[in-house]
């Protein structure tokens, strides 16, 4: 019901029936898929057809779904291109490419956590020394 461990440099995906090629490492699509030879290698650009390159949002729009604007879960991995991947869409509902992502995408950036939760201009942090500066000289002579 997983896929399988093997690390992948590119998935085979579909989205509204067109066929592409999602490159993890560049979050890329091609299309149409690049052609590959016995060993799963690309093959070379003279026996290609013209692969078009998209950012996500466009392979979406392409593809003439563009109003759903959530492209991890409108493209979805082609089972039938991917027979190492073992999903039982009957029962799971279709693979995602979100879903895929999460198992085999690169690990997600950390977010940086401040140390305050403000985060004050230059400006005002001047402003606000010199007052207390002078806050201070009015509780010395007073």
């Amino acid at each position: 019901m997983t896929t399988t461990t093997t690390t992948m440099t590119t998935v085979a995906v579909v989205c509204n029936g067109f066929e592409g090629e999602f490159d993890v490492a560049k979050r890329v699509f091609y299309y149409p898929r690049r052609k590959k030879d016995e060993s799963g290698a690309v093959a070379p650009q003279q026996e290609q057809q013209r692969v078009q390159v998209f950012t996500p949002t466009e392979f979406e729009r392409h593809a003439g779904m563009a109003a759903s604007k959530k492209w991890k879960y409108s493209v979805r991995v082609d089972l039938d291109a991917e027979p190492s991947i073992d999903w039982d869409a009957a029962a799971l509902g279709p693979f995602t490419l979100g879903k895929w992502l999460e198992e085999h995408g690169p690990p997600k950036a950390k977010k940086k956590v401040a140390s305050s939760s403000h985060s004050y201009s230059p400006y005002y942090l001047h402003h606000r020394h010199h007052h207390h500066q002078q806050m201070q000289m009015r509780m010395k002579t007073g």
